[in-house]
């Protein structure tokens, strides 16, 4: 059902979500299609973390392969109350875009430092302890706003990459 800014999603609760000590997977999205968003639900139910599900959908741009690389991150990305293991996911495809462009480790670290620094603005905290409130909505709307976040800041790069070449 459309509704202005985002979409209701309903979902039936899953073994993975009474796992993770979620309440529920029905609430509001934020503009996301809606085949992003069974994605990322699917992903969710399929008992991916956080940060698993969004380097799936960074994987691309960020050029790694999630197939090969997703235990790694899930054993990277395992978090209780620390840093939202989202912002890790963004993290890594950060890097993993960096490495691929040639950027130093400096440049990576401020491109992350951004992301954190964004993230915090939106939503007022980057830990887990401090966001997570036992809905699973409450969640995806983090794991959105990081996929967008780590979109844009690639975005930006690659602009004044093209405008300093160009």
């Amino acid at each position: 059902m459309e509704k202005p800014g985002g979409v209701i999603v309903e979902a039936k609760k899953s073994e993975a979500c009474f796992r993770h000590g979620f309440k529920s997977v029905t609430g509001h999205w934020d503009g996301r299609s809606m085949d992003k968003m069974q994605k990322m639900m699917e992903l969710f139910q399929d008992g991916n973390n956080c940060c698993r599900i969004i380097t799936y959908f960074l994987a691309e741009p960020c050029g790694f392969n999630w197939e090969e690389e997703k235990e790694e991150l899930s054993v990277m990305c395992a978090t209780c109350g620390g840093t939202c293991s989202s912002l890790r996911g963004g993290t890594y495809g950060i890097h993993s875009y960096a490495e691929r462009k040639g950027y130093s480790h400096e440049k990576a670290r401020e491109m992350s430092e951004q992301l954190f620094d964004r993230f915090h603005d939106k939503h007022g905290a980057i830990l887990c302890k401090d966001l997570f409130t036992g809905d699973m909505m409450e969640c995806s709307k983090y794991v959105s706003s990081v996929i967008d976040l780590t979109e844009e800041l690639i975005a930006a790069e690659q602009q004044t990459e093209n405008s300093t070449n160009g």
